[in-house]
């Protein structure tokens, strides 16, 4: 189970065409939720593949690897009366060291 404030990496699994945010991959986690509010001086960019990007820092797009940290969890129950349920996580990459990674390839890292 993660942590608040750890630091994980994920890989960015779908861009919100609302410029809302995004929502990342990362292990057995399917729900990390990376809103555009947690992502400091980057600007939606809509179009057939909306991204965010940074000045500084470059593009978030689907695909790419982002280093994140844990700002909130809880447990959510994929459908009414369904015991089975999923850890969704809140994400920020506010804070040095945090972003994308386009040095790093989704295969290099363990999901």
């Amino acid at each position: 189970m993660s942590a608040l404030g750890e630091i994980l990496q994920g890989v960015v699994d779908q861009v919100f065409r609302s410029g809302m945010g995004l929502l990342l991959r990362s292990g057995p986690l399917k729900w990390v939720y990376l809103s555009a509010i947690k992502m400091p001086g980057y600007s939606f960019i809509p179009g057939e593949n909306p991204s965010f990007l940074h000045d500084k820092f470059g593009k978030i797009e689907a695909g790419v690897v982002v280093r994140f940290s844990v700002l909130s969890f809880r447990w959510i129950g994929r459908r009414w009366g369904d015991a089975r349920n999923e850890l969704a996580v809140l994400a920020s990459i506010e804070g040095e060291y945090l972003g994308p990674l386009p040095e790093v390839q989704p295969d290099d890292i363990v999901l």
